[in-house]
């Protein structure tokens, strides 16, 4: 079955139910065509069905659309077959104003979707965008592709399910389900055995209003993130993680990312994160694993901070950092890898929560820190050993009038710092407002404290554990110790 420049279409202008549009054949070709069912009035549109046993293609700005215009709601789109591929700017759309949107259901051994094509539902007003269910053996994701779910008004977005044995999104491509309104934005729960995120691709669940973003839940065999790609859940922020242009302030909550895995990879300028630039809070990240490498990136929950170009800039938000919790058997932090939370406003930095058999870092760090009278998070470690190297460092700073975090180290065995890594609690006001006077603190907060556990620590050339304030409060440090190298 072969279309091309054509439209099949079925518009509903009454009070009464639409038709389906049902194709069934060997093999569906779609090159510039479009396949329509809409509803301008009460009625609502029936389904579009479309199976084939060999494989569908929709292809060169080929279109399959379920939409509402009236308050009738729309059909369900059901995809079944055995190789599905979307190409050059190809999709599936629905659409609705105030009805409510069916499903997209798309079942195949196989699916590609490439170069801006993918699969959507937006939604207006106060209707709510559709669930897209997604069951396959391999999925790919190419050169500006996607799948998202999204609400501009009062409604709720959509959930995204994906169910696959392999998950590729690469070239500036990934899955989103947004809030741009009062209403909420939807989950995206991914079950698969490998999920690789690459060159400028992401997950996210965003809100830039007063709904609240939505969750990430993935569970999965091993999870690569690497070349400026990244997962998040973000308040007034975009997908990078970037204050949003022209947007003053919003509410809403960011998300909670959820992952279960064996192995996690996050490298190259990439990043899991969950911030707020608003007086909502930032989420939780939660993650369960065998083993995480962070290289040359980040995981995150800041509040409050503006990192346009580059630079940091206090704010006067109120949100609440989040929290993270990990919990693995080895958790590696190398060339510059980051776990951290920070303030810029007056909102609390979120907690720092780490459990694994093994903790090694090298020239890289875990930090909470306070830029002005927000107070720094809690960081807590619990492992068999703990290793820092080249630089590697543990630290909790604030440099206004809030309150540094305090640093609590659970280590059974060795604790070893070495090459001028150091653990650390400051409270100190910047180095130019002594000299511009631009100092806009009254009072600096005082410094936490380092407690730490340990069976034996060992520290080597220019190595430290440091406690400094300016306030001339806090700052002890607190060993607890069997032997000290």
């Amino acid at each position: 079955f072969a279309m091309q420049s054509v439209e099949i279409n079925s518009i509903n202008n009454r009070n009464l139910n639409g038709s389906d549009i049902s194709i069934t054949a060997d093999s569906v070709e779609m090159r510039q065509a479009r396949i329509i069912n809409n509803t301008t009035a009460t009625g609502k549109t029936g389904n579009v069905n479309i199976t084939a046993v060999k494989s569908i293609e929709l292809l060169d700005e080929s279109f399959i659309g379920n939409s509402s215009e009236g308050s009738g709601n729309t059909g369900d789109i059901n995809i079944k077959t055995e190789r599905l591929l979307f190409q050059n700017d190809s999709d599936i759309l629905k659409e609705a104003m105030s009805a409510k949107l069916g499903a997209i259901n798309i079942t195949a051994n196989s699916i590609k979707l490439l170069n801006g094509s993918g699969f959507g539902s937006d939604a207006f007003g106060t209707a709510n965008a559709a669930t897209i269910n997604v069951k396959t053996d391999t999925f790919e994701m190419e050169n500006q592709s996607g799948i998202g779910s999204n609400t501009f008004g009062a409604g709720d977005a959509g959930r995204v399910n994906i169910e696959t044995g392999t998950l590729n999104i690469e070239n500036q491509s990934g899955i989103g389900s947004d809030t741009f309104g009062a209403g909420n934005a939807g989950t995206i729960n991914i079950k698969t055995g490998t999920l690789n995120i690459k060159n400028q691709s992401g997950i996210g669940s965003n809100t830039s209003g007063a709904g609240d973003a939505g969750e990430i839940n993935i569970k999965t065999g091993t999870l690569d993130i690497e070349n400026f790609s990244g997962l998040s859940t973000n308040s007034g922020a975009n997908s990078d993680g970037n204050k949003l242009e022209g947007i003053e302030t919003t509410n809403g909550n960011a998300g909670t990312i959820n992952i279960v895995a064996d192995k996690i990879a996050v490298r190259n300028t990439s990043g899991i994160g969950s911030k707020t630039f608003g007086d909502g809070n930032a989420g939780k990240i939660i993650i369960n694993t065998g083993s995480l490498l962070v290289q040359d990136s980040g995981l995150s929950v800041d509040t409050g901070l503006d990192q346009r170009n580059d630079t940091e800039t206090a704010t006067s938000n109120t949100g609440v950092g989040g929290r993270i919790e990990i919990n693995a058997d080895m958790i590696s932090l190398i060339e510059d890898g980051r776990i951290g939370s920070e303030t810029g406003g007056e909102g609390k930095a979120g907690e720092l929560e780490i459990n694994a058999t093994k903790i090694y870092l090298n020239d890289s760090r875990i930090s909470s820190n306070a830029l002005e009278s927000g107070n720094a998070g809690k960081i807590m470690l619990n492992a068999d050993s703990l290793t820092l190297e080249n630089k590697g460092n543990i630290s909790s700073n604030t440099l206004g009038s809030g309150q540094g975090g305090n640093i609590e180290l659970q280590i059974k065995k060795d604790l070893s710092l070495q090459n001028k890594s150091f653990i650390s609690v400051s409270s100190n006001f910047p180095d130019d407002t002594v000299e511009t006077g631009n100092q806009t603190n009254n009072q600096l907060g005082a410094a936490g404290n380092i407690d730490i556990q340990a069976g034996k620590v060992k520290l080597t050339n220019q190595s430290l554990l440091v406690a400094e304030t300016d306030s001339g409060e806090g700052g002890e440090i607190n060993l607890g110790i069997q032997d000290f190298l």
